[in-house]
């Protein structure tokens, strides 16, 4: 997943950034409840890890960057992932309720492979999806605190969000096949319009990527927690057409209703926080 910074944007300004992750197994999803209830039976960390800084050592700018971790072993890796990217994922919280730490963990980005033995491997075999996931999600939440020195707490907070619900009518999108073996999302402007598109996609991830666009918490309430194939399409409020002849198109109100069939609510909600506390760069390897 992308990651920027903490810094929220003006309400429907354009958003110059690309996602993209590309996820052997199902990726975390961006719930509003952070994976702090992880079971502690099995190992709880990695047995083996490398943390370089990237070529380039910077983001400069560029967003973009991989993560691949299946359900069915112990692996992990990571490319041009920032810090907070990788904090983000292992507490599956969005930027916006993630908080603090220096300026470095959102633009100083690493390259992170991580494993076991085989043996943990098997075991990660035998176990249901989703308590795997739930257990690599714990090994690296431990990476982080030994190798970066993590220390962090939650709070709650209430705060002005959008709802995202089913719009009268019902959700205009299909099901996806890959059932959560390849997830590929990406935002990005192609001249006035922006697009989100987004296969194997979950509707919390939808709701991460607004909450980027709208500068405010976006929280999924559609009860929908199945996978989908999403595309939308729309014209930010501060885009001026490049002529009068220029094709126009809709705000992302509009656009989330009549190509999603869903609607954001204005409501006052509790939103859970995640606090860094300390972090240091990552220690040797």
């Amino acid at each position: 997943m992308e990651v920027c910074g903490v810094n929220r944007m003006p309400t429907l300004r354009r958003a110059n950034w690309v996602i993209a992750i590309l996820a052997l197994g199902l990726m975390p999803s961006m719930s509003q409840t952070p994976a702090a209830a992880l079971k502690e039976a099995g190992p709880v960390g990695f047995d083996v890890a490398v943390i370089r800084p990237t070529a380039a050592g910077d983001v400069m700018g560029s967003s973009h960057f991989h993560i691949w971790s299946a359900p069915t072993d112990s692996h992990f890796k990571a490319q041009n992932v920032t810090a907070f990217a990788l904090i983000r994922y292992a507490y599956e919280m969005p930027e916006f309720q993630v908080e603090g730490g220096p300026g470095w963990i959102r633009s100083k980005a690493f390259d992170v492979e991580a494993r076991s033995d085989a043996a943990l491997d098997e075991e990660f075999r035998k176990l249901p999806s989703a308590e795997a996931r739930q257990r690599k999600l714990r090994m690296i939440q431990t990476l982080l605190a030994e190798r970066f020195g993590l220390r962090v707490h939650q709070e709650t907070r209430t705060e002005p969000v959008y709802a995202l619900v089913v719009a009268r009518g019902g959700p205009r999108f299909s099901a996806s096949k890959a059932d959560g073996t390849t997830v590929s999302n990406s935002q990005g402007a192609g001249g006035s319009t922006m697009t989100v598109k987004g296969s194997d996609h979950t509707l919390r991830i939808l709701a991460e990527q607004l909450s980027r666009t709208m500068g405010r918490v976006v929280l999924d309430k559609t009860g929908l927690d199945g996978r989908f194939d999403l595309t939308l399409k729309w014209v930010p409020d501060d885009v001026t057409p490049s002529s009068p002849d220029a094709p126009g198109g809709p705000s992302l109100f509009t656009a989330l209703q009549e190509q999603l069939g869903l609607q954001l609510k204005e409501e006052k909600d509790p939103v859970q926080v995640l606090v860094i506390d300390h972090i240091d760069p990552p220690s040797d390897n």
